[in-house]
């Protein structure tokens, strides 16, 4: 079996407990993406610290077991916190990337999955965090030194993630530590009620599904939040804006061809399953703009292209992920048993 992405278990009594095991254990890795990410901001470190100061005060103030979680990660790793704090509010301080991620709802099956699309560079950083804290059990597809992406609960509630580009001012708190909000969730009404306190300031859509069947879909747009409680047998979201018309197709024609397609296959499908997921998310079919991508250069990122695809079984509690690019690595299932923490 192909490690790129490991399987880290983390068992804590504490959120700072857990960011320091975090920091101990994916030091280097953290220092890989911190790295990755500075290249990205491209500014000195003095004006990074100064951009995230009001980041960091709002995750203190309104979440504060989440900031210990990420003072631990800091102390562990022996990185400034500035610079967690800094990893965890990239969406925000980079906010230029408009084609990351298709992601699909099976919502009679419980299924809820996507492609992650991004660097190749981190394709041998990311990790899959399985954490048990007090009560609490989720496993996490995640960029290690960022505490929320793509992931599950004990509860049979997921989340997925689509950037979206907007001219929006970007605040509050940050987009990925609401990810870690929603996961943490006991039930899909708490997660979005949860997410209300804190919905201006971001632009990005999340899929928040429950093994119940139901699923909420998050579009947050400025100072807007859009939610829409799908009633559809199959929901889907790539990277422009369904609720506010602001991103041209001819900007933005990856997305627009990615959700065509998703359309066209969701269609064609004989049954909705695990394997008809697959089929979808490591489609290939318009060669040109297609929903699994190859790594091709990318000015900005280097190569850029689907870094992972993850696949969650919210009925059956099943975490099912592949090993770096789904084209070229093995899939892997890590299965919660009785809804066990």
């Amino acid at each position: 079996m192909n490690n790129k992405v490991p399987v880290i278990k983390l068992n804590a009594t504490s959120y700072f407990e857990l960011g320091k095991l975090i920091g101990t254990k994916l030091k280097e890795r953290i220092w890989g993406v911190k790295s990755f990410y500075e290249s990205l901001f491209n500014s000195s470190q003095e004006t990074i610290f100064k951009a995230v100061q009001p980041f960091s005060k709002a995750i203190q103030n309104e979440l504060p077991h989440l900031f210990e979680e990420m003072q631990g990660i800091a102390e562990g790793s022996n990185l400034q916190i500035e610079w967690i704090v800094a990893l965890n509010s990239r969406t925000e301080l980079l906010g230029l990337f408009k084609n990351e991620c298709t992601a699909v709802y099976f919502k009679d099956q419980g299924i809820l999955a996507q492609n992650w699309d991004w660097a190749k560079q981190l394709e041998s950083l990311i990790v899959v965090l399985d954490v048990t804290l007090p009560n609490k059990r989720f496993i996490m597809l995640t960029e290690p030194g960022i505490i929320g992406k793509i992931g599950m609960n004990n509860h049979g509630l997921g989340v997925t993630l689509n950037i979206l580009l907007s001219n929006q001012k970007q605040y509050g708190i940050p987009f990925h530590v609401l990810l870690r909000v929603l996961i943490e969730s006991d039930t899909l009404d708490y997660g979005v009620q949860q997410i209300k306190k804190y919905e201006k300031g971001k632009s990005s859509n999340i899929i928040f599904a429950d093994k119940n069947l139901g699923c909420v879909n998050l579009e947050f747009y400025g100072e807007n939040l859009f939610i829409n409680n799908s009633i559809e047998p199959v929901w889907f979201h790539t990277n422009h804006y369904l609720t506010v018309d602001v991103n041209e197709e001819s900007e933005f024609q990856s997305s627009f061809s990615r959700f065509r397609r998703v359309n066209e296959l969701v269609k064609q499908a004989h049954s909705l399953s695990i394997e008809q997921m697959k089929d979808i998310l490591l489609d290939r079919g318009n060669m040109t703009l297609p929903i699994c991508r190859t790594y091709i250069p990318d000015e900005i990122i280097g190569d850029a292209g689907t870094v992972c695809t993850i696949i969650m079984d919210l009925m059956n509690l099943q975490f099912t992920f592949s090993h770096g690019s789904p084209l070229e690595n093995e899939f892997e299932t890590i299965r919660m048993v009785n809804n066990e923490v």
